[in-house]
Order: C-alpha cells, then sequence, then structure tokens
C-alpha cells in the first residue's frame, strides 16, 4: 500500500525519476537495538514492494555520523565522556578495531542487516557532507528559509514552531572538531541571500535540519 501510494505521488508531480529510493538513518552515536534492525527492515521492504510493481528501486542505509556524542551509552568504555559533543565520527574507535567509534557503531547494525539478507547502498554524513553532495540542496534551504520554516510548522503542529519560521538560524560548524552543542557562529537565515557572510561548502560542515515527507 505505501509502495503504491509512493508511486501515484510520484505520477502526480510528474517526476520522471528512473529509480525510486527508500532510506533508513542509522544511528551512530548509540548501541544498535532490534528497533533499529526493524526501521531498516521495513524501507527495506517498501523497496521490494515497489520493485514488484515494476518500478528500479534502491535502499539506502544513511549513517548519522555527524550527530554529536550526548551521553556515553550503556555498557561502554567510560573514556567516552572525553568526547562529549563531538561529531560522532571524529571520535576514536573505544575497542581500536575500526576506523572511528561511528564506524564501530554502524558495523553492529550492518552485520545485523548483512544477517537478514538486507540488500542496501550505504552512505555517510561525514563523507558526502567532505564531497560536496549536498551544496546545492543546503543553499536552496538557506534561501527558502521562511518556506522550510513553514513546513517545519505544519509537520510538527505545535505553536512552539514559530521559532523555526521567524528566527530560523543554522550553526556553522568550523570544522569536524567543534562541539556540536556549541556552534561557533550563527546567522539569521531570513537575511541569508544578502547578508549573511558564511556560505555552505564542502568539507565538515553540516545543516542540522530535517525536512519531511520529501517537500
Amino acid at each position: 500500500m505505501v509502495a503504491r501510494r509512493v508511486i501515484e505521488r510520484e505520477e502526480k508531480l510528474d517526476r520522471k525519476a528512473s529509480v525510486l529510493r527508500t532510506e533508513s538513518g542509522l544511528g551512530a552515536s548509540g548501541i544498535p537495538h532490534i528497533g533499529s534492525l526493524g526501521d531498516a527492515i521495513r524501507a527495506y521492504g517498501i523497496k521490494i514492494a515497489l520493485e514488484t510493481q515494476g518500478r528500479k528501486a534502491e535502499f539506502i542505509a544513511y549513517s548519522d555520523d555527524l550527530d554529536g556524542l550526548r551521553k556515553v551509552p550503556t555498557g561502554m568504555p567510560d573514556s567516552l565522556k572525553n568526547f562529549l559533543g563531538q561529531p560522532v565520527s571524529a571520535i576514536p574507535d573505544p575497542y581500536n578495531c575500526h576506523q572511528s567509534y561511528a564506524v564501530h557503531i554502524n558495523s553492529l547494525l550492518r552485520d545485523a542487516m548483512d544477517k537478514c539478507g538486507v540488500e542496501y547502498v550505504f552512505h555517510s554524513a561525514t563523507e558526502d557532507y567532505r564531497k560536496g553532495m549536498l551544496l546545492e540542496q543546503v543553499r536552496k534551504i538557506l534561501t527558502l528559509a521562511d518556506k522550510v520554516g513553514d513546513i517545519v510548522k505544519e509537520e510538527v503542529g505545535q505553536e512552539s514552531t514559530q521559532l523555526y519560521c521567524l528566527t530560523f538560524r543554522f550553526a556553522v560548524l568550523v570544522d569536524a572538531f567543534t562541539q556540536l552543542n556549541q556552534p561557533r557562529m550563527t546567522k539569521n537565515l531570513t537575511s541569508f541571500s544578502t547578508h549573511a557572510k558564511a556560505q555552505p561548502r564542502s568539507g565538515d560542515n553540516n545543516l542540522p535540519v530535517a525536512v519531511t515527507k520529501g517537500r
């Protein structure tokens, strides 16, 4: 049913995408659990359903490895306290068996997905931002801040979200080791096109904004 609605939406919007993609975010800050695997399998199931209806489809497993480490997960070494607030992709693996803490955490969920036969294309937020893959999308969000704020308010449905509409702000992360809870610079998006000097670029800059339902 979900797959059918997706196809009907694409036809209504007259989009000619050759591949329809589903996606599940892989949290890279805490130990994966059965719910993490369930989210991935549901997205993969929709990918399969799209294929059964004659459409080419792909499932993307997207690692949110620019998220900051907010607390030390239960069962993990206390040494991680030294890295609170830092992007999980910039934190050393406390077990010294992977490139970073994020890669270690992701490997646990990816191993479970592999054993369940889930076929996916893996993406890392850190790598995608460094390659500049999201530059155009970031610029569009910044320059259409008012419209994005209206969508966020509509989706969340709370009066407190007027913050997004009136004083929508973004954080410029100067480098991968900037504490995510204490960004060094902020700009009001309503004046971005004429006044803000900070421009999104490839590298370790991250726009911490979620826009839902593919608008």
